[in-house]
């Protein structure tokens, strides 16, 4: 997205694809999402996912309609032609998240309409129509304005989601003793009650929170955390649950050093974290008005992240339990490093494998 006018932004957004090598910036190509208004309105935090057979859809806030709006444009060609969907006609809103478990795609979205909410939408027809699910969570405005201190840019209370069965995890922020932190909201029965807690508590602000899930019902929270106020200077965070949301770890550091960052109200707001079959990998922006000017870091989860649930092929063997070849319990895996010669039975999450120790 690009802006014509700081005075007055407006702007457009830009779809590019690629069907060759993507490291190279001469393979790709781009143009502008459909409709094209030249100009007459802002667009702003796009978001996207690919579902298969065509099916692309992008969410993006816009003022087209008067008051800042998600609108979500739907191509079923690849890209080549587009239709623009209102999910939510009226509600004014920032910033929006898809996630897909199976054939349902989850949006969530922050409400302005009456105070400050969490909204979750679902489709189960590809994105055509959406229905209103619940309100994840109604944020504490505090003492500090819009939900904490300094607090000028919505998008920085997020509205990450993540699906997985019945189980939805909605990552935003909300006032803590006066300060910016980290919370989730999390549902086991499809997003009709929901549970909310915060990651951390801390006395220090934690702005845009980005969640992921993997299989086995493991959570995934990455943040940016202001470490020093004198400086202003800030680190990347993160946090995992193995419960879905029931309890999380200390939260560890993603970024190798300190950086700029501008909270009120400029600085990115720009957080990524997915999670394959090897690793969770994390992506965030620095400052662009400081030392470290524009640039965007990446990094890849250490060996302290339990990746081996990741996949459901793959055996936790945080819980797996040996037994002899009859079937007799010998004990826990972690437990037993004196093993005889022979072969052996290895169980965990619902799958076995036979080993032999000679």
């Amino acid at each position: 997205m690009i802006y014509c006018n700081p005075n007055n932004p407006k702007g457009e957004i830009y779809f590019c694809t690629n069907s060759s090598t993507p490291d190279n910036a001469s393979n790709w190509s781009c143009k502008i999402l459909p409709p094209n208004d030249n100009w007459a309105y802002f667009k702003d935090k796009p978001n996207i996912i690919a579902l298969g057979n065509g099916i692309v859809l992008i969410n993006y806030t816009t003022d087209k309609y008067g008051n800042y709006e998600i609108l979500i444009a739907r191509s079923s060609d690849y890209g080549n032609t587009w239709n623009t969907i209102r999910p939510a006609a009226g509600i004014v809103s920032t910033v929006a998240y898809f996630s897909v478990y199976g054939s349902t795609i989850y949006l969530s979205q922050n409400n302005f309409n009456s105070g400050l909410k969490i909204d979750v939408r679902k489709s189960t027809n590809g994105g055509l129509n959406w229905s209103f699910v619940s309100s994840a969570a109604t944020i504490s405005t505090g003492s500090y304005g819009t939900s904490c201190r300094y607090f000028k840019r919505p998008a920085k209370i997020h509205s990450n989601i993540t699906a997985y069965l019945s189980n939805i995890a909605v990552s935003y922020v909300s006032n803590y003793n006066g300060y910016c932190n980290v919370a989730i909201a999390y549902s086991n029965d499809g997003g009709s009650t929901w549970t909310r807690k915060f990651i951390y508590p801390s006395s220090r602000d934690q702005v845009l929170p980005m969640i992921a899930s993997s299989k086995n019902g493991y959570l995934y929270v990455m943040w940016q955390e202001l470490y020093s106020s004198t400086y202003s200077t800030w680190r990347t965070m993160f946090s995992y649950s193995t419960n879905w949301g029931k309890s999380f770890s200390k939260p560890s550091r993603v970024s190798n050093h300190n950086y700029k960052f501008n909270q009120n109200p400029a600085g990115h707001d720009y957080n990524g974290l997915v999670i394959d079959n090897s690793g969770v990998y994390a992506i965030w922006a620095n400052d662009y008005y400081t030392d470290d000017a524009g640039l965007v870091w990446f990094s890849k989860a250490t060996s302290s992240v339990p990746l081996v649930s990741l996949n459901e092929d793959k055996i936790d063997y945080t819980n797996a339990k040996i037994y002899s070849i009859d079937g007799k319990f010998l004990g826990n895996y972690n437990s037993k490093s004196n093993l005889k010669a022979g072969i052996y039975i290895l169980k965990s999450n619902t799958k076995s494998k036979v080993f032999v120790i000679k």
